[in-house]
């Protein structure tokens, strides 16, 4: 008997076309499901929408009317709202412990170009507090803040603690004209605008750090050849030893403006991160993605 998985994406998608459009763990739900349906799993999605539909080996159901029973439940959550008989979960970071190979657009690199793809409450304020300094020393820079940050802004304006201050201050920031912000994105368009940069400077300093938590958004940094300067926060200096800058503590800031100055004014030496970053993520690729959930499942099923 074929084993049953069902996966839960019912945060991130409606419908199963934005499993394919949408930026983000859509898109990573949708890459698990097409690969386990060609390891020859029954694969069930379950949406937020009303659709249900079966479409190329794929069964996709709406969350009122779910599967009850599976062999594997993989959800990106670890408290899913999903009701569900399974035998096993893979949750949460194991669904990021193998990368898709992702094909970037082919565009020229815009000098002084950077990027933010996290979400605002992850550390974007040490990024506000830097950009006058950054922009005294490199005048053409920009960035583009990715992670729809006009919802941030909506949901914590109102609050009169740290986040209702950030927020504030992140509608300023957004206004600027050297500040591009991705609200509500296609896929296409995030990854034109990552393709397009020099540098993922990331101070990561998450409100709610979680330890095994892996950044899609860096690897897809990775794959477009950008210079990657983090904190090691997280899973990320582990995961990105060797291949990006590192800099301890996201609160130094002048450290951090010096940094980003000199990787964006000395082309060699930018040169030299970015390329770091490209050789390291070519190494994933579709068969090793692959290989990696075969494993899992196997073990799981």
């Amino acid at each position: 008997m074929t084993p049953r998985v069902v996966i839960d994406a019912t945060e991130y998608a409606h419908h199963p076309m934005e499993l394919s459009t949408k930026p983000g763990m859509a898109w990573m739900l949708g890459e698990i499901a097409q690969t386990v349906k060609g390891l020859g799993y029954e694969t069930h999605v379950v949406l937020q929408g009303a659709v249900e539909m079966y479409e190329n080996g794929i069964s996709y159901w709406p969350q009122e009317r779910h599967p009850e029973v599976c062999d594997v439940f993989i959800s990106p959550s670890a408290k899913s709202a999903l009701d569900i008989r399974t035998v096993k979960t893979l949750a949460g970071d194991a669904l990021t412990e193998s990368w898709p190979a992702i094909a970037m657009p082919s565009v020229a690199k815009v000098p002084g170009k950077m990027v933010w793809m996290a979400g605002a409450g992850r550390g974007l304020w040490h990024l506000l507090e830097m950009w006058d300094s950054i922009k005294q020393q490199v005048p053409h820079a920009s960035v583009v803040v990715g992670h729809n940050p006009k919802s941030y802004v909506d949901i914590f304006s109102w609050q009169h603690d740290f986040q209702g201050l950030f927020a504030m201050r992140l509608q300023e920031f957004l206004a600027r004209d050297d500040v591009t912000a991705l609200n509500n994105a296609k896929r296409s368009d995030v990854l034109r605008h990552v393709a397009e940069a020099e540098l993922f400077a990331y101070p990561a300093d998450p409100i709610s750090p979680r330890d095994g938590h892996r950044s899609l958004s860096a690897y897809e940094a990775a794959r477009a050849g950008c210079a990657l300067l983090f904190a090691p926060s997280e899973k990320l200096g582990e995961d990105y030893d060797g291949v990006a800058g590192f800099i301890e503590n996201p609160w130094h800031h002048g450290q951090w403006v010096e940094t980003i100055a000199h990787w964006l004014t000395a082309p060699a030496e930018l040169q030299s991160w970015q390329q770091k970053a490209s050789r390291w993520a070519s190494k994933h690729t579709r068969m090793s993605f692959q290989k990696g959930w075969r494993t899992r499942l196997a073990q799981a099923a």
